[in-house]
């Protein structure tokens, strides 16, 4: 090898080397002190790869964090079947917190015209805080309406198949749908943790904002996305997801059946989670 290919080399190696150290020290920094948020979650927000979509050569093993918005009564159609699983648009994100993100406010009697509303929405994206709510009044909201539309189904159906379909309705919201949902956005982390101040039942992350536009009702929004997501486990606490079974990795299989978990997700100083513990089981 001539000199200056072992420089190549040896750059690159150096390289590689820098890029794992501050990795590392990205991931020590985050974990280190007191968690800033402490969620116990289940298989409902921390969803398991289908054992199909996973090399089997790849031993590693990621969950993906699973989170809602509450769109509004008015929004959700008649069947309730809305996951808006870790995207969409909030009715809470409405234009005077858009302007409070930093977003150009149109005009209100011109926000339907073309030029106005393009202009809106081609704003580029911002970085905020989002504030992720466990099993609040968000959740609650969503179960009402579910309930609501469970009983539209089974009263619009008369051929015996409506009770059916309404109970497969609120087991859904009930039993495997996402408790935890996107309640408040902000540009602060220390406002937005006083006013959500139980770590226990609150977790901010970074997360980013994009206009948006209703055409059908002419109102400005915003769009979350760009949360950190990704969950990797452990070795150590591999056998709580794999331990029991290829059912637990089978999201096809009926709700009810499914064997469950219980995990511990920890939030650190960067806002990035990691899990802490995890056993199999409701």
């Amino acid at each position: 090898m001539n000199p200056s290919r072992r420089t190549v080399v040896a750059a690159g190696l150096g390289l590689i080397a820098a890029s794992n150290l501050a990795v590392l020290g990205n991931v020590t920094y985050n974990r280190s002190g007191e968690p800033e948020a402490l969620l116990n979650l289940t298989e409902r927000e921390l969803w398991l790869p289908q054992t199909h979509q996973r090399p089997r050569d790849n031993s590693a093993l990621a969950l993906q964090l699973r989170w809602r918005v509450w769109p509004g009564a008015a929004a959700v159609n008649a069947d309730a079947r809305w996951p808006l699983a870790n995207r969409g648009p909030a009715d809470w994100l409405d234009a005077p917190k858009m302007a409070a993100l930093g977003f150009r406010r149109p005009a209100p009697r011109s926000v339907r015209e073309a030029p106005v509303f393009e202009r809106y929405v081609q704003q580029p994206p911002r970085s905020v805080f989002v504030v992720l709510e466990l099993e609040g009044a968000a959740y609650q909201a969503a179960c009402a309406q579910a309930a609501r539309a469970a009983q539209a189904v089974a009263l619009k159906n008369d051929k015996g198949h409506g009770a059916k379909e309404a109970q497969a309705l609120l087991d859904e919201a009930l039993q495997v749908h996402s408790r935890l949902f996107a309640v408040d956005a902000g540009l602060d982390l220390g406002v937005l943790r006083r006013q959500f101040a139980d770590r226990t039942r609150y977790a901010i992350m970074h997360a980013q904002v994009r206009p948006a536009f209703d055409a059908q009702r002419g109102t400005v929004s915003g769009f979350l996305s760009g949360l950190n997501e990704t969950v990797h486990v452990p070795l150590a606490l591999r056998r709580a997801f794999e331990g029991t079974g290829a059912a637990l990795l089978n999201r096809a299989e009926p709700a009810g059946r499914r064997q469950r978990f219980r995990a511990q997700l920890a939030f650190g100083r960067r806002l990035e989670p990691w899990l802490v513990s995890a056993a199999a089981g409701a």
